[in-house]
């Protein structure tokens, strides 16, 4: 039987204390999360996204942007705004598609290819080694963009 590298406190948390210390930089509860979520993640982007390749894409992009957005602050309920990122994705790639005639849009590969790796370089991280840290201060989203404050 072979154990996980993830700690078993995050191996327990809910997905709003993930979103949080995600929030903070923390790499295992980012991998957490997305074991967690992807699967689902990906049928919701197929109601909308049909081609495979295509929803992959959609769900890399999701992902990238719940590590980002995560260091506003931790949203009210996660689910439903995990939805809202994926739902208004999969409707911007929808679009794109609709409009090249159900080829991939022009540029959308390379941007694609983009997204995958950073969200390669993310998940290829050694969560351990990273720490709040090398994460920049969080932004209260009532506050102007310029103003930051520590995350203690």
């Amino acid at each position: 039987m072979s154990t996980s590298p993830i700690r078993p406190a995050i191996a327990l948390a809910s997905v709003e204390e993930l979103v949080d210390r995600i929030g903070d930089g923390d790499l295992a509860a980012f991998h957490e999360l997305r074991h967690r979520l992807n699967t689902g993640v990906l049928v919701l982007i197929r109601h909308t996204v049909i081609e495979p390749d295509q929803a992959a894409a959609v769900a890399d992009g999701v992902w990238l942007e719940v590590w980002w957005l995560s260091r506003l602050g931790t949203p009210g309920d996660v689910l439903a705004w995990l939805r809202a990122i994926v739902a208004r994705r999969s409707e911007e790639r929808r679009r794109l598609v609709e409009i090249n005639a159900g080829s991939a849009p022009s540029g959308s590969r390379t941007y694609d290819e983009h997204v995958r790796a950073v969200l390669q370089r993310l998940l290829d991280a050694d969560p351990s080694a990273t720490s709040a840290a090398a994460v920049p201060a969080r932004r209260r989203p009532t506050e102007p963009a310029g103003t930051v404050y520590d995350v203690a």
